[in-house]
């Protein structure tokens, strides 16, 4: 049973990237029984995409995934942050350029 006690919204939004199936359904069961909106991935490449439309308020990111590894993907959203801050850019940049809510 889902608890449905908490609001959604921007703020509730939840990007999971995990290459093993189980983990992964593990980990969105979860957070979507907290009340979360959960979107998962098995790649950081996926994540990117996911990432370049949409804001979201956490990240779960295995290290250790095949190709980009979860390292590589935070380290291409700092980047995509850092041109947001020095651009000014609000638009045609990745929407977590511009979140003022990514922390890493």
């Amino acid at each position: 049973m889902k608890r449905t006690t908490h609001d959604s919204g921007p703020s509730r939004e939840v990007l999971v990237v995990e290459d093993e199936p189980q983990m992964r359904a593990l980990l969105t069961d979860n957070l979507e029984f907290e009340g979360y909106h959960v979107t998962a991935v098995e790649s950081a490449e996926q994540a990117l995409g996911e990432l370049a439309y949409r804001s979201v308020s956490l990240l779960i990111v295995d290290v250790m995934l095949p190709g980009m590894s979860g390292f590589a993907l935070c380290e291409q959203l700092r980047c995509w942050r850092v041109y947001a801050r020095r651009s000014g850019a609000t638009t045609g940049t990745p929407t977590q350029a511009r979140s003022s809510r990514l922390v890493m």
